[in-house]
Order: structure tokens, then C-alpha cells, then sequence
């Protein structure tokens, strides 16, 4: 179902395109312009899967996790 809805908003903004270049319109392109918070996040998010290795090794060598038998 998704997949319908996904591909009818992609036809309907390529019809809606078309008709605004045969109008003579300029179409404005949004895929251009750069993230600039793309490098901080992606650093953010390897930051974080890091301190979370580190904080669970360290649980898991001081006997914090208790294995029940």
C-alpha cells in the first residue's frame, strides 16, 4: 500500500513538472543544495555506537551483568 502511495506522489510531481516547463516556468531543484549538517550528524551518531561499545565492555567486565542460570 505504501508502495501505490509512494509511487502516484512520484508521477503526480513529474506531470506537475512537466506541465511547468511547457508552461516556460524554472523549476527549482531541491536535491541541490547541500546538507550541511550531514558530516555532524553521521559523526554524532558514530560518537554515540562508540561510547556504547566502550560503557557495555566495561559493564560486562565488572561482572554488572548478572548471569542467571
Amino acid at each position: 500500500m505504501g508502495g501505490a502511495i509512494a509511487l502516484v506522489a512520484i508521477v503526480t510531481e513529474h506531470k506537475q513538472k512537466m506541465e511547468m516547463v511547457k508552461q516556460g516556468m524554472e523549476i527549482s531543484s531541491k536535491k541541490n543544495i547541500p546538507n550541511s549538517y550531514r558530516s555532524i550528524k553521521f559523526s554524532a551518531l558514530l560518537i554515540g555506537v562508540a561510547l556504547g561499545i566502550v560503557v557495555g565492555g566495561i559493564l560486562e567486565n565488572t561482572a554488572l551483568f548478572i548471569k542467571l542460570k
